[in-house]
């Protein structure tokens, strides 16, 4: 079709005779030109040549053909170009010409082109890191292989090592423990035999740690095998629960048993069924506080052929973010310093792993703060029988086994003071979670003609320091509500308490333990075990060294506060005692009463705390400050004795130069004159 600069689609923007270029897009590249020579003569003898350049390389003579048609051009830039000659051959050698533009399509564009080379760029940046996230990973895992490969060498090395030590560990326990045992049978001295007794019962329990060990210690080497013998298992269980009754009956615990079945003979191994109930049991009383309910509940589960036992307890309960851990070797709920109940993180692994060899599966329910589930499912062979309900008070119907090697952390934090024999005797704090360890220390440091008291944690031990102000603390690291460290910060951040020693109980004996104890202040360390010999000369010595500090200060003429204590605190509390006196010099009625008000500390205590810095109660210390400031004045000559003695607040001259004469040697007008002439 014509194309005409009046079309709405025309690539022609004015006449194709005026027309320098003409641009095409991409579907218009098949196009005809038509033409004609100006010479009117003989128009039909005009001849015409046709060249389109970058398409044709040398002129078309045409002759007298006036059109052109090109079809299917690449896209690119052309120029038309067309000459004409007259009827008589001569040539019009300048003709007329027109560029034509053909676009190329959009996938051909610069813009298609750089997109292209982008996603190409992207797509070998992509499988580049792709193969190099591949080879990392590769490499990762054969790292991960290697050091999973070191792990479980090193695992079984330290299982050999358990195992191999709690071997050489059994031997001389069973030993000692049989010695212990025969020895308290012969001895009817009370005493003598609550001694054995609390060196028995620890021996049976760290006999009970190594043989759990042990135990660990077969389950991986796949050495442990299951030993089932056909038993009626309610009766195993009933005697099992009520052998805990007196242990409740101490923590104040109601306990509760119920079956549904009153026969369920199934194939079980006695051992390790009793270490299964005898660890869920322990943890159920050792962490329900006192008023507290456990339950024991066995019923058939489904399918029927499972028996469920359920251990609940309205104790602490578990955090829910430590639930999938609490069957993990080692693992604690609570694993800090100020944790409330001991234990070693074995207990419930070998529960799991003893119900494992059952064919069985043990399960956790709990909510923080109201109780806890413990869930044994175990496969059973025969049918039940009649249901029953076993009462509390039913348990006189079953023999009891004896509950052996448990040992529950103290309940309720309570204090106990204890009197020495000789009043006035020196006074020692003892602060210790573990009763048979503060028992150990009361009897050989009373023995030894101290007065003893005792708090079973931390928060118990800041208390009656503030109100007793002993002359030495003996604490424990690991306590419950707050660590050995704390308390230590406490007291010597305390004015009251600042100047008290404190020998710090411990079973780490790493060099980073001792110094974060020797920041906070405490002045020696006692590492587990112990010997009482050891204790009594470390706890003497500390005595001795403070004794000698005072005495330097009982007769000192001048008291300065730096060289007091080591303790900062100290001497700034010695500081504001002496600036008091000092402010108060020419008052007659400053005594220990309005003294005590000035620094906040009740009398008591404020003679306490000086006695214990310098040797001297607040009376003796006013007036040493007086006669010292009179000193000065005398050798100021800044007036008779008279004057002087009303100046630093003695009413009566006679009490005065009595008073400065046994201090100073000499009578004040002897210091005066003594004074002058070294002057000179």
């Amino acid at each position: 079709r014509s194309v005409s600069v009046r079309d709405g689609d025309s690539p022609l923007k004015n006449d194709i005779a005026y027309a320098k270029e003409i641009v095409l897009n991409y579907g218009q590249k098949s196009f005809s030109f038509e033409f004609a020579a100006l010479d009117y003569t003989e128009p039909n003898k005009n001849k015409y040549a046709i060249k389109l350049e970058g398409f044709d390389p040398d002129w078309q003579y045409i002759g007298t053909i006036r059109s052109a048609t090109y079809t299917n051009l690449d896209p690119g830039t052309y120029t038309f170009r067309v000459k004409g000659s007259n009827n008589d051959g001569v040539w019009n050698e300048e003709g007329a010409s027109v560029k034509v533009v053909i676009l190329p399509p959009w996938w051909r564009t610069w813009s298609a082109y750089l997109a292209y080379l982008l996603v190409l760029g992207g797509l070998a940046y992509y499988f580049w890191t792709r193969k190099l996230r591949e080879r990392e990973l590769q490499h990762q895992l054969e790292l991960e292989h290697v050091e999973a490969e070191n792990l479980k060498e090193v695992d079984q090395l330290k299982s050999r090592f358990f195992a191999n030590i709690s071997h050489e560990f059994r031997t001389p326990l069973t030993l000692i423990l049989g010695q212990l045992d025969s020895s308290m049978e012969r001895i009817k001295d009370e005493s003598v035999k609550s001694k054995l007794d609390m060196a028995f019962r620890n021996g049976k329990r760290l006999l009970q740690l190594i043989n759990q060990l042990l135990d660990l210690s077969k389950l991986e080497a796949g050495s442990m095998q299951l030993h089932a013998t056909k038993k009626d298992v309610i009766p195993f269980l009933k005697n099992l629960y009520f052998s805990f009754e007196s242990l409740a009956e101490q923590r104040k615990l109601s306990m509760a048993f119920q079956c549904e079945e009153a026969s369920m003979p199934m194939f079980i191994d006695e051992d390790k069924l009793e270490k299964v109930v005898f660890n869920l049991l322990s943890n159920a009383i050792k962490f329900t506080p006192e008023g507290g309910k456990i339950a024991m509940m066995v019923k058939k589960a489904e399918p029927p052929f499972f028996i469920e036992i359920t251990i609940r307890d309205t104790g602490i309960g578990i955090p829910a973010e430590r639930l999938p851990n609490v069957f993990d070797r080692f693992f604690q709920v609570d694993s800090s310093r100020t944790r409330e109940r001991e234990g070693t993180g074995i207990g419930l692994a070998l529960v799991k792993e003893f119900v494992e060899l059952h064919k069985g599966q043990v399960s956790v329910r709990s909510q923080e703060g109201f109780g806890t589930d413990f869930v044994v499912l175990l496969p059973f062979g025969e049918g039940p029988s009649e249901a029953a309900i076993i009462p509390k008070n039913s348990a006189s119907d079953f023999d009891s086994m004896t509950v052996e090697g448990l040992t529950l952390a103290d309940g309720a934090a309570t204090v106990v003071s204890k009197k020495a024999e000789k009043p006035g005797a020196t006074q020692l704090l003892i602060v210790e979670d573990n009763a048979d360890v503060r028992s150990y220390l009361h009897e050989h440091l009373a023995g030894a003609g101290y007065q003893v008291l005792e708090a079973v944690n931390g928060e118990e031990g800041v208390a009656v320091a503030q109100e007793h102000l002993p002359d030495l603390i003996l604490t424990d690291v690991m306590m419950p509500r707050m660590d050995g460290y704390e308390f230590s910060r406490r007291i010597r951040s305390d004015e009251r308490t600042s100047h008290i020693p404190i020998i710090m109980l411990t079973a780490k004996a790493a060099e980073e333990d001792k110094i974060e104890g020797l920041e906070i202040g405490v002045d020696d360390y006692l590492t587990k075990p112990f010997s009482s010999k050891e204790l009594q000369v470390r706890v003497a010595n500390l005595i001795r060294l403070r004794q000698q500090l005072r005495e330097r200060f009982i007769t000192a003429t001048v008291i300065r506060p730096s060289e007091v204590s080591a303790v900062s605190m100290d001497q700034i509390f010695l500081q504001k005692v002496m600036k008091a006196v000092e402010e108060n010099m020419g008052n007659e009625q400053f005594g220990l009463d309005p003294l005590s008000q000035a620094v906040n500390m009740s009398p008591t205590n404020l003679n306490r705390k000086l006695n214990a810095l310098i040797g001297q109660p607040a009376g003796n210390l006013i007036r040493s400050m007086r006669l010292q400031r009179a000193a000065d004045l005398l050798t100021q000559h800044a007036g008779n004795v008279t004057e002087i003695a009303y100046e630093v607040g003695f009413s009566i001259p006679e009490n005065f130069s009595r008073s400065f004469k046994k201090q100073f040697g000499c009578s004040p007008l002897e210091y005066q004159k003594k004074m002058a002439d070294g002057q000179k």
